[in-house]
């Protein structure tokens, strides 16, 4: 039989179930500025930033009711939380490979540019290189930091 999680670790869970949605909603954000970018339909984009836009202010607005009137002792368990030393290097690691992961193909791209030209506008390039940031510091800040 399984003991039961004590609140750190249930807290460890939540956040990694809020960075995973995190993560899917920028897939999702990802898909549809794809399709827009392909000149897709209305009716086919439509789903995927009306979705995400639904779902962002219902999500923080379940997350911040159920925090306020959940238990109390949160404040100072999800402080503990966010101070621990494993977590600090998980974070650290994961902003350095993200940083590499935005910074290199920007050299990548500046080094070839002139052979191969982008064919979409410079704003969908400067995004696609956030979204590999971003998306880099999430996965491996999920693999880094620790389970409960």
């Amino acid at each position: 039989m399984k003991e039961p999680l004590d609140t750190t670790d249930l807290l460890i869970r939540r956040e990694r179930r809020g960075i995973t949605g995190a993560l899917l909603l920028m897939l999702v954000l990802l898909i549809g500025a794809a399709m827009v970018w392909m000149q897709a339909p209305i009716r086919a984009t439509a789903p995927f930033f009306f979705g995400a836009a639904l779902a962002i202010p219902l999500t923080i607005a379940w997350s911040v009711g159920r925090t306020l009137w959940g238990r109390r002792d949160f404040v100072a368990k999800r402080e503990a939380v966010r101070r621990d030393e494993g977590r600090q290097s998980a974070i650290d690691r994961a902003c350095r490979y993200a940083l590499v992961a935005t910074l290199a193909p920007m050299a990548a791209y500046a080094l070839l540019s002139q052979a191969l030209p982008f064919p979409g506008p410079v704003a969908v390039l400067l995004a696609l290189f956030v979204v590999i940031g971003a998306a880099t510091f999430l996965v491996t800040f999920l693999v880094m930091d620790r389970a409960p």
